[in-house]
Order: C-alpha cells, then structure tokens, then sequence
C-alpha cells in the first residue's frame, strides 16, 4: 500500500541519518506534487526538515538553490520527477552556491540587505 511504501520510505531516511548534520544527503522522487507534499508532511512529523522541489509555482523562485544544495550531507530533498529538469545535483553542494547563500546570509546579518 501507499501509507506502508512511505513508512518504509521514511525508515530508510532515518536510519542513514536524512536530516542530520552528518547524514547521508536523500533525494526522494516522487510521480505527483501531492505525493510529495505528502511526504515532506510525514517527515516533518519525525523532526526532519525537507526541501521540497516540485512544480509549485511557490517553489519556483528556491529551485536552483535547492538543487545546489540537495547534495550536502544530512539535506532530505523530496522532489516531483519533473523538478529540476536539466540540472545536476552535487555531491557535498554546489561549493558557488554555498559561497553565495553564505555571503547573503552575513550581509543581512550586518544590516546591509
């Protein structure tokens, strides 16, 4: 059954440390943009923080920067098999994208964004 597969589909992100800092990276696919909410939902019932990468317009602005980062230890990535077309996920993230989020991240910090 479905709830059984996402149990078990669950489980497995648990026990290789999805969601931990030093976790293996999961990337979960997924056939439909419910399914996928779906399962962000049920994740997050166990205390893991997904990004969620789907056709959803709101996710639009956020999907190169998830993809980016969808490689770097512990990052749960749940995405619809149509998200991120024509791009590839790094092992450990994409080191410009980091450097970027990095820099934005200490700009705001000191008030200069």
């Amino acid at each position: 059954t479905r709830a059984a597969a996402d149990t078990a589909l669950i489980n497995e992100v648990i026990a290789v440390g999805g969601g931990e800092e030093d976790g293996r990276p999961c990337l979960i696919g997924t056939t439909s943009v419910a399914q996928s909410e779906s399962i962000v939902e049920e994740l997050a019932k166990f205390g893991i923080d997904a990004e969620l990468l789907n056709a959803s317009p709101e996710n639009a602005a956020r999907e190169s920067e998830i993809v980016a980062q969808a490689g770097r230890a512990g990052i749960v990535t749940v995405a619809t098999n149509m998200a991120g077309r024509g791009t590839d996920i790094l092992l450990g993230g994409c080191p410009s994208t980091m450097a970027r989020l990095k820099t934005r991240s200490v700009l705001v910090e000191q008030g200069v964004l």
